[in-house]
């Protein structure tokens, strides 16, 4: 009798820490009140330092050092990636509309497909420049395309766009830091 209770307890010893585990694993995904919201990445930093080549034979190179404007946007962008073209459009309108230039980066891309691409959607951007190996992508600490950063006249990120820029984002995250600062 005192073998089938160790037995019967050893065979549920497995169920045991697999519960414990788990109740674990889920504790830390909820996490506790006492954390603190994580910033995006390089909010508040100064942009790393690059310089690119560009689509434009008379300035055939686009470098962080070229953003000297009050506020600017930085727009990480591909022709291949499907939320970039949906969000072009908007980019587009933005560059007619205010005073804020946008400068584009395009992210693992070929120059050819990009001057066809803005040719025919439009060219929204003050300077474009080719990351070809996505080296600066990873400076940038960009998740993927698109993303869009809102660069001060110091060189320093005040907000982070993951995907596509839309009017709400647009508003709440650029517009409403530059009018702070006025």
């Amino acid at each position: 009798m005192m073998k089938r209770k160790t037995k019967i307890l050893l065979s549920l010893v497995p169920f045991v820490l697999l519960a414990a585990i788990s109740a674990v694993l889920a504790w830390s995904l909820v996490g506790n009140d006492q954390t603190a919201p994580v910033e995006p990445p390089m909010i508040g930093k100064k942009l790393p330092h690059f310089t690119l080549t560009t689509l434009d034979s008379a300035h055939p190179t686009f470098s962080s050092h070229d953003i000297k404007e009050p506020f600017a946007l930085v727009n990480i962008f591909a022709t291949w990636c499907t939320p970039c073209r949906a969000e072009h459009g908007l980019l587009v309108q933005l560059s007619k509309l205010n005073g804020i230039p946008i400068y584009g980066i395009a992210y693992k891309d070929k120059a050819n497909d990009i001057k066809a691409f803005l040719s025919e959607a439009g060219n929204p951007y003050k300077q474009v420049g080719l990351d070809l190996d996505g080296r600066t992508g990873i400076d940038l600490a960009i998740t993927g395309a698109p993303e869009t950063l809102l660069v001060d006249k110091e060189g320093i990120i005040r907000a982070r766009i993951v995907g596509p820029l839309t009017p709400t984002s647009y508003h709440d995250q650029v517009m409403s830091i530059i009018k702070k600062s006025h």
